[in-house]
């Protein structure tokens, strides 16, 4: 059991909520939490304790105590003082909700909330029109508190329903709004579904427990990768993109693979800080959280004209982010450190205020690793965006193509089919 998760403890009689009580535990284990329930064998008991200590001290671990109040009185806690089981436990609660230890969310039957209300008004009705008789106290009481199929003891049941909606507190405190007491709001229920809608409130359900640690994972995966991809490189202090030092290089770059293009020597100084800081990072790179993240399918829309799920924009650029890091990884590969060493050797000789003519071919593979640099770095901060937002899409990117030749990216773009022509073609083979 991780103690970790967070704690709810269900009380109620167990007789007539076996099945709800049993629901609740399966739905909220599977959210993540942890669920007492004091008639399961995995109910934490403690050897030198009786039952009803060890049910205690379980509210006193829980973070959120679950009420369910129906027509039964259930056990006996206390018969002297007629207090029952559920009543205790709830008295336990209370304390620790006005400590601020617990959170206390209280459930009634509709069909028992309707009586009472029902013989509430009945009372007063039978107040006026047995205003002069003697025996009007007794009357009253046997009429408004019998027992029937809904209620084994409609007195005691009343009263702990006002007990739990604070009334008297609530009557007392009218002119005092400071001292009116917490933790008296009582929702009423006639189905599973509701008690799980009052839930997801209660309780900020939004995600299960697994969507939570996914996306928690992933986003600090990116915080930890974006840390190796920006340095504190402005003269304000401030941080930028790794990529950045051979942007104004990159840009240069004109022409095919067999052309020549003229830089300016600043750019040439700032692309040697580049080869020296800005290559092999692609192997500082986490994929963990990622790699989960795709196979989990939690990014996946669910398109209901086909009723069935597809790969949208964030799923897109997750699996993008993932080739584009792979590709990264080769990139820095073909760029051996020998290789850097002699390339950045050979543009210390540049002067920063003249200009050279290089050769496209010598910086191709260092201008990928720009290009492959520069679109994980902006997928990353795109992503942490839409998932920190809870965004359904993803801002649109303009990320760089696969090469640093704009001319050959318009050619494998053109050759490059689209999903639709590729499953044109697989159908067109299974004819």
């Amino acid at each position: 059991m991780s103690s970790n998760r967070p704690k709810v403890f269900i009380s109620s009689t167990v007789f007539d909520f076996r099945d709800l009580r049993s629901s609740l535990k399966f739905w909220l284990e599977e959210l993540g939490y942890t669920v007492f329930l004091s008639e399961n064998n995995d109910f934490p008991v403690q050897a030198d304790l009786n039952s009803y200590e060890n049910c205690l001290r379980a509210i006193d671990e829980s973070d959120y105590f679950i009420l369910l109040v129906g027509g039964r009185v259930g056990g006996m806690y206390d018969e002297q003082n007629k207090t029952s089981i559920t009543q205790a436990e709830y008295r336990r609660a209370y304390d620790q909700l006005v400590n601020g230890k617990i959170k206390l969310i209280s459930f009634v039957r509709r069909e028992i909330w309707d009586i009472k209300e029902d013989r509430k008004s009945l009372a007063s009705l039978l107040e006026s029109e047995l205003s002069k008789s003697s025996e009007k106290a007794d009357v009253i009481s046997r009429i408004c508190n019998r027992n029937n199929k809904f209620v084994t003891d409609a007195d005691f049941i009343f009263n702990f329903i006002s007990e739990i909606s604070r009334n008297s507190e609530m009557n007392s405190t009218k002119n005092s709004p400071l001292l009116r007491p917490p933790g008296n709001w009582v929702r009423q229920f006639t189905s599973f579904r509701d008690i799980v809608d009052a839930l997801r409130i209660d309780l900020r359900i939004e995600l299960n427990l697994r969507s939570v640690a996914i996306r928690t994972n992933l986003l600090a995966e990116i915080e930890l990768n974006l840390s190796e991809l920006i340095a504190r490189s402005k003269p304000d202090g401030g941080f930028d993109q790794k990529s950045q030092w051979a942007y104004s290089a990159r840009k240069s770059l004109t022409g095919g693979i067999d052309d020549s293009s003229q830089i300016d020597g600043r750019s040439l100084v700032s692309l040697r800080r580049f080869i020296l800081f800005g290559c092999g990072l692609g192997k500082k790179l986490s994929m963990v959280a990622l790699d989960e993240a795709i196979r989990s399918g939690e990014f996946l829309d669910f398109d209901k004209t086909k009723s069935s799920w597809t790969v949208g924009s964030m799923q897109s650029s997750l699996i993008t982010l993932s080739r584009e890091i792979e590709r990264l990884r080769f990139a820095d590969e073909l760029m051996t450190s020998a290789t850097r060493v002699l390339m950045h050797n050979k543009l210390e000789e540049i002067e920063p205020n003249s200009s050279c003519s290089i050769k496209n071919s010598d910086f191709l593979p260092l201008f990928a690793i720009h290009d492959r640099l520069s679109n994980v770095t902006e997928l990353f901060k795109a992503l942490h965006t839409a998932i920190s937002s809870n965004a359904p899409t993803l801002a649109n990117l303009n990320l760089i193509g696969p090469s640093p030749i704009e001319k050959e990216n318009a050619t494998m773009s053109k050759a490059r089919p689209s999903s639709i022509e590729v499953l044109e073609w697989i159908n067109h083979l299974d004819k």
